[in-house]
């Protein structure tokens, strides 16, 4: 995983326990590598490949389609926006409550149009090269949070950036229309019944409190729902983890989860 592996754990887990039948997670076009699909995870095989972060815009949620028909239980993962769209679809028609019973978002300050990110991969390819393969937090020797932008061309050749994830989105984002995200209030998927994201945590030295070669995830649990389905990954040993302060990943992710909200109302 991108850092923790922790949506990873959990879906797997509730995949071989019977809980879920699948889950409706965002995989790489095999035709386009700079855009992303939504797909539906049935096996253990397809989560393993579907893992790790894409900072790309991605019509998740039309893999919905898919299992309109089913009874399900299904989880969902997704960023706040694709939350807030299942939920409003709940609201309407309650057979999807019992079909998607599990929401796990992700944390996000704003996503990149693909074509963004393929005109990036494209600037930095051999003459006549085009990519084949695009991970936005490929895994560094050196862990978290040095996990970051690589990319593979048809040559064999090959390209990874020097900069932080932190680094790519100030680049990329002050050249690519972000559209929808400026419009966005919710920083930390609060309709998810959790909400993933990386433990961007400093100590009173200044270093990352919380950095590790393996990486860890900060997970912010919204609901009662959310917080059994927690309780049941610790004491089912799915999931390691251990409590933190509340004021410390509000503090790790304030400007972030400040801004949206001020911008949308400016």
């Amino acid at each position: 995983g991108s850092s923790g592996g922790v949506v990873t754990a959990a879906l797997v887990h509730w995949l071989r326990t019977g809980r879920i039948r699948g889950a409706v997670v965002t995989d790489g076009d095999p035709d386009e590598p700079a855009r992303g699909i939504g797909v539906i995870a049935r096996t253990e095989e397809d989560l393993r490949r579907t893992q790790q972060s894409r900072y790309t815009t991605a019509p998740t949620l039309a893999a919905l389609q898919q299992i309109q028909n089913e009874e399900g239980p299904f989880a969902a993962v997704g960023l706040p926006c694709q939350i807030h769209s299942i939920r409003t679809r709940q609201l309407m028609d309650p057979r999807w409550g019992s079909r998607l019973p599990i929401l796990i978002g992700l944390l996000c300050h704003y996503n990149l149009p693909w074509e963004a990110v393929r005109l990036a991969a494209e600037t930095f390819a051999p003459r006549g090269a085009k990519p084949v393969r695009i991970r936005s937090r490929h895994r560094d020797e050196r862990g978290w949070p040095h996990n970051t932008l690589h990319i593979w061309y048809d040559d064999g050749s090959e390209w990874r950036t020097q900069l932080s994830p932190r680094g790519i989105f100030n680049v990329v984002s002050r050249i690519a229309p972000l559209g929808r995200c400026l419009m966005c209030l919710d920083a930390a998927a609060e309709f998810s019944d959790f909400a993933v994201g990386d433990p961007w945590i400093r100590g009173p030295d200044g270093r990352w409190k919380y950095e590790a070669a393996e990486g860890y995830s900060v997970v912010l649990v919204h609901t009662e729902h959310g917080e059994r389905l927690w309780r049941e990954l610790l004491e089912e040993a799915a999931i390691h983890a251990f409590e933190i302060p509340a004021e410390e990943p509000i503090e790790g992710q304030a400007a972030m989860m400040t801004e949206k909200k001020e911008r949308t109302a400016f």
